[in-house]
């Protein structure tokens, strides 16, 4: 009888001594198998800067030395340009197209949509294109004579009734610009003569 106490009491405290072991088994498993907590940086919020508030501000040209440029070539007076008679033609001059001046280059190195000034030229355009021999253009006064062609040359005395730059005129400022004396010759005889009024225009593509 006491040794089935004794054996009895001897399976508790095994079992007890046991469970103990296990429990004690479990928990240091858990605490070296958890993952080390992550350490938590505060921001330094000196250097922070906020890119999402801030606006993108987009730089634009600038065009205030173009625009200072342009208003100066506006005012500036310019007999560049074609002319022809706005009224009904004269006769004599039923052949007369156009005559031309020309004072500036456009075809140079740096392409200035401006052009390099020239000494003034040109031509007058009837069947056939009579260059210009002479030309004065001096404040609102114009003259100019052409060469011989078969004996027939032209030439004209005038002034200019309107003294702006003709590029930045409305074109119903631009019919009548210049009035004078126009005179066709045959051999240094004049053959035609008429006071005439001329409008003028910029040939597309000449850079005007």
């Amino acid at each position: 009888m006491k040794t089935k106490i004794y054996l009895f009491r001897l399976t508790v405290g095994l079992t007890a001594f046991l469970f103990s072991l296990g429990v004690f088994a479990i928990w240091k498993y858990r605490r070296t198998a958890a993952p080390p907590q992550a350490e938590i940086i505060q921001p330094d919020l000196k250097n922070f800067h906020d890119f999402t508030s801030a606006a993108t501000i987009e730089e634009k040209p600038d065009c205030s030395n173009a625009d200072v440029k342009k208003d100066d070539e506006a005012a500036k007076f310019d007999a560049e340009g074609f002319y022809y008679i706005a009224d009904k033609t004269p006769k004599g001059f039923e052949n007369f197209e156009h005559f031309n001046i020309t004072n500036k280059n456009y075809r140079t190195e740096n392409e200035d949509e401006y052009g390099k000034p020239i000494a003034p030229g040109g031509f007058v355009l009837t069947k056939k294109e009579f260059k210009f021999t002479k030309i004065s253009i001096g404040g609102e006064q114009i003259q100019f004579e052409t060469e011989r062609l078969k004996g027939i040359s032209y030439s004209f005395t005038g002034r200019f009734i309107e003294t702006r730059n003709f590029v930045y005129l409305e074109p119903e400022e631009t019919e009548k610009v210049v009035e004078g004396k126009f005179i066709k010759r045959r051999n240094g005889v004049k053959i035609a003569e008429s006071e005439v009024k001329l409008g003028w225009f910029a040939e597309l593509g000449c850079g005007c």
